[in-house]
């Protein structure tokens, strides 16, 4: 069984004290988490660092070129 969309990439950062800051488990085969750890930014919880993380860029952004 799928999750009801496409895909879902859960870009996680365990030094995020804003967010769960733990991982989503889930064996989903169109879930994927990416770890994008930082300790950068207002309490390690910046969307532009998740987004813009190497992890992120090679992981999910090169799938939309």
């Amino acid at each position: 069984m799928d999750l009801p969309v496409r895909n879902w990439y859960n870009l996680n950062n365990e030094n995020d004290i804003v967010f769960a800051c733990r991982d989503i488990l889930s064996t989903y085969p169109n879930f994927k988490q990416i770890e994008t750890s930082f300790k950068e930014g207002f309490i390690n919880h910046d969307g532009f660092r998740y987004l813009d993380h190497p992890k992120t860029v090679s992981e999910v952004w090169s799938l939309f070129k």
